[in-house]
């Protein structure tokens, strides 16, 4: 294995569903450092030298800090200029009835047809139940007809026990499709 290898294995690939995420950060700190370059042209234009390379090392952000989370009433503005900008929170009102309206909208839009979803369980409620029954009914008949060998009891009891779960399984999902509502 060279060190091509290895590199290329080491290297970070972000999960399909955070790709967005990584790609907006990567164009923000893009955007970040053309702006620290922008300055420091312009530092060193003005005939400065030594001051454009304290402008660009300010401006680099310290990986390792942690940056304030944006309020959910705060929303970033930013402006179409030719020179760089920093964007700053706006506060926003939120309007309780419009939400309410929006929510009850969307509400009204669910699908709450149970009824096909019930009428699945109940029926497989039904079948595990009368397999559970013919499985005890089984069992029971092989015991009476072991003749006291040690084996046949126990496949008859084991055959028993399972047919016992299988109706109490029946029972708890007849149960829960009863009750549900909507989901």
């Amino acid at each position: 294995m060279s060190d091509k290898d290895a590199e290329a294995k080491g290297r970070f690939e972000p999960p399909p569903w955070e790709r967005e995420a990584f790609e907006a950060l990567a164009a923000r700190r893009a955007e970040e450092q053309a702006a620290a370059n922008m300055l420091a042209a312009a530092a060193s234009a003005a005939g400065r030298p030594g001051d454009a390379a304290l402008v660009a090392m300010e401006e680099q952000p310290d990986p390792w800090s942690e940056e304030p989370a944006v309020k959910p009433t705060e929303v970033l503005s930013f402006q179409v200029s030719d020179g760089p900008t920093i964007a700053g929170p706006v506060s926003v009102s939120v309007d309780d009835k419009a939400v309410q309206a929006m929510l009850s909208q969307l509400q009204a839009e669910e699908r709450t047809d149970g009824a096909a979803t019930k009428w699945v369980g109940w029926i497989a409620s039904a079948i595990t139940f009368v397999l559970g029954a013919g499985m005890l009914t089984f069992g029971l008949l092989a015991a009476r007809d072991s003749g006291g060998k040690f084996a046949n009891v126990i496949g008859s009891g084991v055959l028993s026990v399972f047919g016992l779960c299988f109706m109490g399984m029946a029972l708890w999902v007849w149960i829960t499709t009863s009750r549900s509502r909507g989901r």
